[in-house]
């Protein structure tokens, strides 16, 4: 399956039998340890709503075609923590799988209605830092299990907590229900956005997002956000936050047939009262109950009655999840749950992620005459799979293509603009609940849709190709001189019969560093590039240099292996990488600082040149070539060689290329900005600076303004307060005091140099700035570069927040498509640097998405989760 594939590290998706088992035998366990026999069934006789299907498409329907709310009724607020009441009318249906399914026969990341969240969306998880060493039991079912005691009576603690302040008693079977779910969901009963709770039982100084509880003396929403930098990315918290607009709650499950009055699943009935108390909690100043009638259950006879467009993943079989492995289906490399999987762009987020960066960085030609090819893991894993097969997929030959069809920026290379993938589902019941199974699919156009796979269809059958496998990694070492020798040697014996593909590892790029130079590790390293040399030479063989992402681990020995081969200088390696080989990669500075003094070593020995090309090739094919030497003044002469200086520093910029996004289109930093004649080797003709100076461009030019506009953001000089049926009152905009911080944007456009630039003045990542009412003036300026045939380069500070979302709106506007999927496609091309947009700009680019009339299938708050789902690793 695509976890296998993709070589993806967080294994499998949905869980597996043993952890299945595991569950059950928890939710048992607990069953015996807190409730009598007689008391399980037991229950207070509150009023529950149900809602039909039907009824919840209607109301899914309203939202998507309501238009989204105004920032000045949302923003501080969405920022943090909630202090203050929120918004008002702002209707919207919130929709909660109140428990997977969880049986061997069914996959758990199955049977999900589109746009719904999990219990650990909107409660504060486990996994969070949390004192009395909660997290201990987080990572091994066997150790709640065995530690069940101790959890309960932590739950029992935080739970009377709650109940204390709260003025509210429940009986001991009620908590003991509470305490079940959390145990089950390892979640705490209280929200994400529950400050006061939060500070008491999570982390003693700091939480896992950065607030300092010790130290705020001002609580209230407002005030907190302001606090931090990183308050204006509080993406964790937008699913809680639209729970507390939401006029609607929705629980369903698809544990049951029949969820009906009657039929309902204990999990619906007891989480709906652990939603109530948590709201309740987080609403306490009024000393109120959160309203019961805002929650109701889905009630439905069965997955079928439910309606195609609110299904995200329908239920599937665990058969569905095998591909390779499973003779039926002819020894695919996917399986139809990899399918349906890609269709529900709202779920496995990180398996579009990956999906696109194997795309992205696939195989691609970088010397056709040296038989050298770079690419990622998947594409080795792809040859291996077809090489197994004797090149037969399906009874049809194939051979391995010279080069991909489509360039890496180019927008039909990319999952992207794929439509939904059309599988036949025959509904099947076997009496124990309702499953899909999938009819026989065309497997191949199905992975030729997913992957660039580097095979082509050919008349007659073909030899399968041998060949030279270069994994680079983390944890690889360099193979000395000998142990390349040895492989060579019984490479080209041809006594020794047929050969097998070769393959051996190198360092990752970024691992080699001046301080473990020394004669012996880059006699290592030149023979290695000496080694590829020969191997091209003397054989058939076709080097494939890869790494798990395609274009980090293997920047050093790519560039490397290219000093050698082609003996021109580093910057101009790096030019025509980008420019004439258009393949994807990053530099780290270590790895420049390494090459700027290797490379006049490496060169010498570079086969372009007359002497070396005769040495090299004069050797006999049956005799084994010498390895390559390096003498001791060779190796002085790295450190003490200056080199003449150029127009372009590779030291002062990172990666050290700004993004290619689109042919017409590069994001970069105000680094790449301030080398004009890196911009005129790239071909870029015209610039954005967006709220950023410079340096080059003349004063005058920089500080005109000739057209003042105000910012996106709403405000008012008087505090406007809503009304509310809920909370209290609040003030739904920034107030006098917050509007001193807010000045005018500009946009000046003028000509400086030779290059088109549009300066965009007074656009900061403040979390209060808007770019809605400048992004149609931008994509215009942009649109005309593309018109003429230029190129574009768009820059901020670093290149990850303003400047990345006004690419982001130019691939909405190119591709027609949503933000999310925008987004994704911008966020793999910054290659090594995460884009961060904040808040505010994502809601911006929403309010782009409304403008350009792009169907809203996503809601904010399921944008905002996957975003988080890629970050979380990294902030």
């Amino acid at each position: 399956m695509l976890s296998s594939i993709l070589d993806v590290q967080e294994g499998a998706i949905s869980m597996k039998p043993s952890e299945v088992d595991l569950r059950n035998d928890l939710d048992r366990e607990v069953n015996k340890r807190m409730f009598d026999s007689t008391d399980i069934l037991q229950y207070n006789n509150e009023p529950i709503r149900f809602t039909t299907p039907n009824e919840l498409q209607g109301w899914i329907e309203s939202d998507t075609t309501t238009v989204i709310p105004p920032y000045d009724l949302l923003f501080p607020w969405l920022h943090s923590y909630s202090k203050d009441c929120p918004p008002r009318g702002v209707g919207r249906t919130m929709i909660i799988r109140s428990r997977q399914i969880v049986d061997f026969e069914t996959l758990e990341d199955s049977g999900i209605l589109k746009n719904s969240v999990e219990p650990h969306d909107i409660f504060v998880a486990w996994s969070d830092s949390i004192n009395h060493n909660l997290l201990k039991f987080y990572s091994k079912n066997y150790s709640i299990l065995e530690n069940l005691t101790t959890i309960k009576d932590f739950l029992h603690e935080i739970l009377n907590w709650i109940l204390k302040r709260l003025d509210i008693h429940l009986s001991d079977i009620q908590n003991n229900k509470i305490i079940k779910l959390c145990i089950h969901f390892k979640i705490l009963p209280f929200l994400k956005t529950d400050f006061e709770s939060i500070k008491e039982f999570c982390g003693s100084n700091r939480d896992k997002v950065g607030i300092t509880s010790s130290l705020n003396t001002d609580k209230s929403s407002d005030a907190l956000w302001k606090q931090y930098t990183n308050s204006f990315r509080r993406f964790d918290l937008q699913c809680t936050k639209i729970l507390e607009l939401s006029s609607r709650v929705v629980l369903y499950c698809l544990n049951e047939n029949n969820h009906h009055e009657h039929d309902s699943c204990e999990y619906c009935i007891h989480f709906k009262k652990l939603l109530i108390l948590s709201m309740t909690l987080l609403n306490k100043k009024e000393m109120t109950p959160y309203c019961n009638d805002n929650i109701y259950i889905l009630k439905h006879s069965g997955f079928n009655t439910i309606p195609n467009s609110l299904i995200g993943t329908p239920p599937l079989n665990n058969t569905m999840k095998r591909g390779g492995e499973n003779p039926e289906l002819g020894g695919t490399i996917t399986s139809p749950y990899d399918a349906i999987l890609f269709n529900n762009w709202d779920r496995a987020f990180k398996i579009h992620e990956k999906l696109e960066m194997a795309k992205l960085t696939s195989r691609s030609c970088i010397d056709l005459e040296h038989s050298f090819w770079c690419g990622n893991t998947t594409d080795f894993r792809i040859i291996k799979f077809f090489n197994s097969n004797d090149n037969i997929y399906n009874g049809k030959s194939f051979k391995l293509e010279d080069n991909k069809k489509y360039p890496y920026y180019s927008p039909n290379n990319s999952i992207l603009t794929l439509p939904s993938i059309d599988l036949t589902t025959v509904i099947h019941n076997n009496g124990e609940g309702n499953r899909i199974n999938l009819n026989e699919v065309d497997t191949l156009n199905l992975e030729k849709n997913l992957f660039n796979i580097p095979f082509v269809e050919c008349q007659e059958k073909k030899n399968v190709d041998k060949n030279l496998f270069i994994r680079c990694s983390e944890n690889a070492a360099l193979l000395t001189t000998e142990q390349l020798w040895d492989i060579l040697c019984q490479t080209l014996d041809v006594t020794m019969g047929p050969q097998q593909d070769i393959m051996f590892s190198f360092p990752s790029s970024g691992s080699i560093g001046l301080g473990s130079l020394n004669m012996s590790s880059i006699g290592n390293i030149l023979n290695t590039c000496y080694f590829m040399y020969i191997i091209s030479r003397r054989t058939d063989y076709k080097a494939l240099l890869h790494c798990r992402d395609g274009y980090t681990e293997l920047t050093f020995l790519l560039v490397t292996y290219l000093l050698f081969l082609w003996d021109i200088p580093l910057e101009e390696v790096i030019i025509k990488l980008n420019t004439d080989c258009e393949r994807p990669f990053y530099l780290f500075q270590t790895d420049i600082q390494v090459l700027n003094h290797l490379q006049l070593l490496i060169r010498s020995f570079s086969p372009k040149r007359k002497d070396n090309f005769e040495r090299y090739n004069s050797c006999p094919n049956d005799d084994l070539p010498e390895p390559l030497e390096i003498d001791s003044e060779m190796f002085s002469n790295i450190f003490f060689t200056k080199l003449s200086e150029t127009n372009i520093n590779l030291n002062k910029l990172n990666g050290p290329l700004p993004s290619r996004i689109l042919d017409h289109l590069y994001l970069g930093s105000l680094e790449h900005a301030q080398s004009p004649e890196l911009l005129k080797r790239l071909g870029i003709t015209h610039i954005v600076s967006v709220g950023e100076i410079i340096s080059w461009v003349k004063p005058s030019q920089a500080s005109t303004t000739s057209d003042v506009r105000n910012r996106g953001m709403s405000t008012t000089h008087n505090v406007h307060v809503m009304k509310s049926n809920v909370r209290e009152q609040r003030s739904a905009t920034i107030t006098t005091g917050d509007t001193s911080q807010l000045s005018s944007t500009s946009i000046h456009q003028f000509v400086q140099d030779d290059f088109n630039i549009l300066k965009i003045n007074n656009l900061q990542d403040n979390g209060f700035d808007c770019i809605t009412d400048q992004l149609e003036e931008i994509l215009k300026f942009i649109d005309v570069a593309y018109n003429e045939g230029g190129k574009v380069l768009v820059h901020c500070m670093v290149g990850v927040s303003r400047s990345a979302t006004v690419c982001i709106a130019e691939c909405m506007k190119r591709f027609r498509c949503e933000v999310l999927r925008a987004y994704l496609y911008v966020r793999v091309r910054r290659l090594n640097i995460i884009i961060q947009p904040n808040l505010i700009f994502m809601y911006d680019l929403l309010r782009w998405q409304e403008a350009l009339g792009i169907t809203r299938e996503m809601d904010w708050h399921i944008i905002c989760r996957n975003i988080l789902e890629l970050n979380k690793r990294y902030v």
